[in-house]
Formats: C-alpha cells, sequence, structure tokens
C-alpha cells in the first residue's frame, strides 16, 4: 500500500474497533471516516479482499436488498480485527481461533472505557497493551533501516521537469509514492496533461520552482485548480477557433482609408 492508503486502513480499523462494521458505501464511508471519496473508492476497489461485505435486508425485502431503500443494510469489516476484539472482549489470548465458549461471564470491553482504572468496564488487559507496545517498538527498529528507493519514472520526469538534482532517498521514495497515487486517483493522461500545463503557465511553474513546502506536496493540493483552469483555457481556445470569421464587405475606401497596403505603396 501507498502511505495514503495505508493511513486510509488505519482509520478504518481504528472506526471498526469502535462500531464493529461500517457502511460499505463508498460515499458513506468517506463521511465517516473523513477521507476523501476518490481514495476511499479507489481502496475498496483494490482491496476488497481484507474486508467482509454483509447483507442485511429489511423486513420489506427480506428476499433481498433493494436499491436506495434506506432500510436495507450493507456493512463491511475486517474479519482479523472482529476477531482480535472478541479476544480481548473474552480475555483470551490474542489469535485465538475459536472463543471459550465455558466462559459464562466475559469479559466485555465498553466502546469508550479507559485502558484499566477506576472508571469501570474493565478495559484492556496491561499484557495485551505491553504486547502493542512491543511490536510497535520492533516496527520502528525495522524501519530506521533506510533502503534504496526503487528508480521512479514520474518522480524522475519531475525532477527533470524542475531541473534540479535528485533529492535525498527519503524524499525521493516520497515522491514516488505519493505521484503513484495521484496518477491511480486521476489517470495516467490526466496527470500528464495538468503537470505539462503546470510547467507550460508561467505563475505555476515559478510556483513549484520556488515553493518553500515540499514540491510533491504542493503539486497535489493545487492538481485539482491548475486542471480547472487547463479545461477552461482550453474550452475558450476551442470556441475561439470555431468561431466563423465575420467578412468585411465595406468598400475598400472605409477599409483603408488611408491607401496605405504596406511598404508606403498605395492602392492603384
Amino acid at each position: 500500500m501507498t502511505l495514503v492508503e495505508e493511513g486510509f486502513f488505519f482509520r478504518f480499523l481504528c472506526k471498526q474497533w469502535v462500531l464493529d462494521t461500517l457502511p460499505a458505501d463508498p460515499w458513506k464511508l468517506s463521511k465517516l471516516l473523513h477521507t476523501d471519496y476518490r481514495t476511499t473508492a479507489h481502496w475498496l476497489q483494490r482491496y476488497s479482499s481484507l474486508t467482509v461485505r454483509m447483507q442485511r435486508p429489511c423486513g420489506d425485502h427480506a428476499a433481498g436488498l433493494r436499491e436506495g431503500c434506506g432500510k436495507c443494510v450493507v456493512t463491511l469489516h475486517n474479519e482479523k480485527l472482529k476477531n482480535l476484539k472478541t479476544d480481548v472482549n473474552l480475555g483470551l489470548a490474542l489469535g485465538t481461533t475459536e472463543p471459550n465458549l465455558t466462559i459464562t461471564s466475559p469479559k466485555v470491553t465498553p466502546t469508550c472505557a479507559p485502558s484499566g482504572g477506576e472508571g469501570g468496564g474493565g478495559g484492556v488487559s496491561t499484557s495485551v497493551i505491553g504486547e502493542y507496545f512491543d511490536q510497535a517498538k520492533q516496527g520502528m527498529a525495522n524501519a530506521a533501516v533506510v533502503e534504496e528507493p526503487t528508480p521512479n519514472p514520474l518522480a524522475d520526469q519531475l525532477v527533470g521537469l524542475l531541473g534540479t538534482k535528485a533529492p535525498d532517498p527519503k524524499v525521493y521514495g516520497d515522491w514516488a509514492r505519493r505521484l503513484d497515487n495521484l496518477v491511480d486517483g486521476w489517470g495516467q493522461a490526466r496527470y500528464q496533461r495538468v503537470l505539462a500545463y503546470c510547467f507550460k503557465n508561467e505563475r505555476y511553474c515559478r510556483g513549484i520552482k520556488t515553493t518553500t513546502k515540499d514540491k510533491v506536496l504542493w503539486f497535489m493540493e493545487k492538481f485539482e485548480g491548475i486542471g480547472a483552469k487547463m479545461d477552461a483555457d482550453e474550452e475558450f481556445e476551442s470556441k475561439k477557433a470555431s468561431k466563423p470569421k465575420e467578412q468585411d464587405n465595406r468598400p475598400e475606401y472605409l477599409k483603408n482609408p488611408s491607401g496605405k497596403v504596406g511598404f508606403g505603396k498605395t492602392v492603384a
């Protein structure tokens, strides 16, 4: 996954831990998670294998879901996270595949319960929290090793247009991931047209070359606006070219009162 996709998945899992299930509709899900609609739809299409789709028809349409019915519900959840939450609620070791049915009074973790303490509700055990912190520390230790990024044609193209030397490996890798994500969201053809217009337009070209912030972040923030300006210019030029040229039927003495046609010559 790209960094954007990882961030979306993490937010998806956090919200599922609280609500158990999430809406399958991309628009409703993007509103719930406060994410971009295109990113949401793209992630659901690309990583559908990470979620389980549940359908619950209403009483009026028990035979099958009906599109547009507000009572028919289609939800998503990640099965592994669902099982982990069950383990925590039942006081089992993380990763237990089958609930221990001999437990008659499971320890249920409230949605907003504190992680241990006197607020009531049990919370998550200290051992569980310690295990998650150990995993996080291990991940940080592994992330400390910086590898040389794989050459990326989009990043190389941008470096060439900027006329600067390639950034350090970490920044180069970030550029590659962000540009790949931009192409995934808008398409290769649209991306190339907007990029070319950006460097052709004096205002945008000066902006991306002189900005003090990350240049790819600047381009991503301005991408939609640059594309809209490009479309407007192309529409104006198209209308201008298709407009028929008016014929001048005035007499010659009115069209050229001085009689001059160039280089001091006069009309005979």
